[in-house]
């Protein structure tokens, strides 16, 4: 017998305590027509195609981003969108600061799938989550379906102080 396997294994059999546990007394469900989304329901959006999670507003509580990669935007079929859920003390995630996002970097297009993929990290540097979104169908150009990726940064980086007018840690040459 392995002994370093045994104690591992004996680990996850043991019960977590009620707190650590997930349940039906804390459970969220989200759909296009929930209260507070400001969408209403549309067939094949595929909502939750794609989820990310972080600290988009940096207050110490998680948001979830949430990819609807085939809503349709007026005339664009499959343009996409993305929601993101700000969490709340006590409540966990909320629509009541709810925001939708489109594809900021080149108007949307039929099919484009903006919110196919979504990544958080701290691409800029700073405290907060950023989102990056992937369309991967969204023409550049003449070329279709090459795709993009948008990145939205975290409010963190307007917490610095550049907000304030000190733009001295700011520098085009040295970020």
């Amino acid at each position: 017998m392995n002994n370093r396997l045994a104690l591992p294994l004996f680990a996850l059999l043991l019960p977590l305590p009620a707190a650590a546990q997930l349940g039906p007394g804390g459970t969220q469900s989200w759909n296009q027509s929930s209260p507070g989304l400001g969408i209403a329901m549309e067939a094949d959006a595929y909502m939750g195609r794609a989820l990310a999670a972080g600290d988009f507003d940096c207050d110490g509580f998680d948001d979830l981003a949430v990819g609807v990669p085939e809503e349709n935007l007026g005339p664009l079929v499959a343009a996409g969108l993305i929601h993101v859920l700000y969490g709340e003390p006590g409540t966990g995630l909320s629509a009541s600061r709810d925001q939708i996002f489109v594809q900021p970097i080149d108007p949307g297009e039929d099919g484009d799938w903006f919110g196919f993929a979504l990544a958080t990290g701290r691409f800029a540097g700073h405290s907060g989550s950023d989102l990056a979104i992937g369309a991967p169908f969204a023409q550049v150009g003449a070329f279709d379906a090459t795709g993009i990726v948008s990145v939205l940064a975290s409010q963190a980086l307007f917490l610095d102080g550049f907000e304030s007018g000190d733009t001295t840690a700011w520098s085009a040459a040295a970020p």
